[in-house]
């Protein structure tokens, strides 16, 4: 009986630490093929298919890190970093994006992202450069 106590509480202390990413990027398959690649790593991952969408999900999250598309109906990427923003939150972003322009990239990098990722990207690269965010952050707490 003690066995099961103690994996029953290992599980409990484990699920608080799982770190949240939200992937928003308009392409189901690109959310899929990310989502699947970072809950292989144990990550909580969140989809959302534009701003708009990423937004309602936000209230009841605690996202640690963010992956977004740039160009996305409704919300593009760099609206949803600057909405986020202004609202105090200041989560890592990482930008994965087809191609942006030279002003894309200076408005991006003034809103704090931290690293972007060009279409089409290895999975490794991605999920390594999450995982270097993610253990700065711990660091800096």
């Amino acid at each position: 009986m003690k066995k099961k106590a103690k994996d029953l509480t290992s599980l409990s202390i484990n699920k608080l630490h799982v770190r949240r990413v939200m992937v928003i990027d308009d392409s189901y398959i690109v959310r899929d093929y990310v989502k699947t690649a970072l809950e292989e790593k144990g990550y909580f991952v969140i989809e959302a298919f534009d701003g708009v969408h990423a937004l309602t999900k936000l209230e009841y999250r605690n996202i640690d890190l963010f992956l977004v598309d740039i160009q996305m109906p409704k919300m593009n990427g760099i609206d949803f970093i600057k909405t986020i923003r202004k609202m105090g939150i200041n989560t890592p972003v990482v930008v994965i994006t087809a191609g942006m322009t030279p002003e894309e990239r200076i408005e991006v990098k003034s809103l704090g992202v931290r690293a972007t990722s060009t279409k089409p990207f290895k999975i490794e690269n991605l999920v390594r450069c999450v995982e270097t965010l993610l253990n700065e952050k711990e660091i800096t707490k």
